[in-house]
């Protein structure tokens, strides 16, 4: 299964590139594309340009919490590709939202973009190691 993120806004510390690169590194067919801050509808618009007939998974404190065993079923059982959107600082726009087939909180907190973005892949990562039943989340 191929999975795409769109980030709104690059990673300006070279800790967050690192950590991210290792990930994208570790994880098979994983596409990370990064955009511009602009306003919310001028993201949506790039994103929907984007976007193909992939599961649209909308990164949002108001969204769905999994834990990682119930993220790692719900990835498991796609049989096409994910595309997953961290918006930018002022939010994602309610077109995109409503676009959206599912949308996912991370956590009641809100979290930087960088750091959502090396949380979001990690638990891809970790997903992917629980669905081949290796001991990387234990």
């Amino acid at each position: 299964m191929k999975v795409r993120v769109f980030c709104v806004g690059r990673l300006k510390e070279e800790f967050y590139r690192e950590a991210c690169a290792e990930y994208v590194k570790r994880l098979n067919r994983v596409e990370v594309i990064e955009l511009r801050d602009s306003t919310p509808e001028g993201e949506a618009e790039e994103i929907l340009k984007r976007l193909k007939d992939d599961f649209l998974v909308v990164l949002d404190e108001t969204g769905e919490e999994k834990t990682s065993e119930g993220f790692a079923q719900f990835i498991g059982g796609r049989s096409g590709g994910i595309t997953f959107v961290i918006g930018g600082p002022d939010g994602t726009s309610d077109k995109l939202k409503k676009r959206a087939n599912l949308m996912m909180s991370m956590s009641k907190m809100t979290f930087p973009h960088e750091l959502a973005r090396l949380v979001l892949l990690e638990q891809v990562y970790r997903a992917q190691m629980i669905n081949q039943n290796r001991k990387y989340h234990r």
